[in-house]
Parts: C-alpha cells; structure tokens; sequence
C-alpha cells in the first residue's frame, strides 16, 4: 500500500494524475480500507486482478 500511494504521489507530481487523486489514493492505502475481501470481491466482478485494486484505492464507496 505504502508503494501505491508513492507511486500516486509521483505521478500528481510530474501531472499524469490530478492532486486529487493521488490523495485519494494516499488515504484509502491501508489495509483497513483496502482488505482482502474486499479487493477479491471487486476482482470477481470486474475479472482483472489489479484493476481491482486500482478501483478499492481510487474509491472505496464504488464498491463498498
């Protein structure tokens, strides 16, 4: 989660995502927000493996 936000926090940096974002992104990085479950139930409905975590960090209210 730590390399995710970082990761964020580079590409607000040099403009390939907004602030925003990133800071979203900041935030949800933890493993209280971001469980197991939670992305596996993202995966199954979406079928890509990091597209699911990419969704459980972006916005957690999307799917749950």
């Amino acid at each position: 989660m730590d390399v995710e936000a970082a990761v964020a926090e580079a590409q607000a940096f040099v403009g390939d995502i907004p602030k925003e974002a990133a800071e979203e992104i900041g935030r949800n990085a933890n493993t209280k927000i971001v469980t197991l479950d939670h992305v596996k139930g993202i995966e199954k409905e979406i079928r890509h493996d990091l597209m699911a975590m990419v969704v459980a960090l972006s916005d957690r209210s999307f799917y749950g």
